[in-house]
């Protein structure tokens, strides 16, 4: 729920800016082509990023910011995939140790919180579940729908500009995002300002904020350069975790998150993926 208010209250904002920032029709190029390949795949991209973000925001149930951050950010990894299966790419033996030494590392950082919270390796609550187990399996599931996202937008913008490729795949997360919730039967509504608070500050400040100047970069950068400067995020989030939320830190998590983002970085340097992508055809 937190997840669909997040998309569903920036998008009537993105989506009249988009409409009068164009001067013409949002989805034409400017020589007034409408590219149905590339409105598909922005609408693909938001089915991508809805899974994405319900994924990884169930997953900050179950374990710290700081793991659900960085295991959703392994998506450079399974970019070099698609890039191999759907493009032929190929990668060398950098790329394969750099997998598994991301791999290794997001290990070390499952044991490490479950260590931590119950005093033993097989990290067990008093409830009985094996909840930091679970919130990293969703987490490190997110990236593969975070790198579908990215590849799907990277297509949708060739042709689309920034502002109409967001609204685009937004009004898509918000429906998956809305059906995934419901599914689940979570309370749509905050029972404390503090809650509106934090969403406004999601919609406002991430959504419309991060995002957008996300998939702006994407539109001018290639997509492999792009998602290993998204490295950042996991760094600052279990600092900030560790000083605002009290979530604890070892050795083990630097050591395990250390693995993860050199194995990211390992792969793609291994990855050989180019920008042969043309320009965006449009201003943004």
């Amino acid at each position: 729920a937190l997840a669909f208010w997040r998309v569903a209250i920036a998008l009537p904002a993105l989506a009249t800016y988009a409409f009068f920032k164009t001067g013409r029709h949002p989805l034409a190029d400017a020589a007034g082509h409408v590219d149905r390949r590339a409105v598909w795949m922005a609408v693909l991209a938001g089915v991508f990023f809805g899974v994405d973000l319900s994924l990884y925001h169930m997953s900050m149930s179950y374990t710290t910011a700081g793991n659900a951050t960085l295991l959703s950010n392994c998506a450079p990894i399974f970019v070099a995939l698609a890039a191999w299966m759907l493009f032929k790419e190929r990668f060398g033996p950098v790329f394969i140790i750099g997998l598994f030494c991301a791999i290794g590392g997001a290990v070390v950082l499952s044991w490490a919180q479950r260590r931590m919270a119950t005093g033993n390796v097989y990290g067990v609550d008093a409830s009985g579940k094996s909840q930091t187990l679970l919130g990293d399996a969703l987490a490190f599931g997110s990236a593969f729908f975070y790198a579908g996202y990215q590849l799907c937008i990277k297509r949708a913008r060739r042709t689309l500009n920034t502002q109409t490729g967001m609204t685009l795949s937004m009004m898509a997360s918000t429906v998956v995002i809305a059906t995934i919730a419901l599914i689940r039967g979570d309370a749509f509504l905050p029972s404390a300002w503090p809650g509106w608070m934090a969403i406004l500050g999601l919609a406002l400040l991430v959504q419309l904020g991060g995002q957008v100047v996300i998939v702006y970069a994407i539109g001018h950068l290639p997509v492999s350069f792009a998602t290993v400067g998204l490295l950042a995020q996991p760094i600052l989030v279990m600092v900030l975790g560790w000083v605002l939320l009290g979530e604890s830190l070892s050795i083990w998590h630097g050591a395990g998150a250390a693995a993860v983002l050199l194995g990211i970085y390992l792969a793609q340097r291994g990855s050989n993926l180019r920008n042969t992508d043309p320009q965006p055809e449009v201003a943004t």
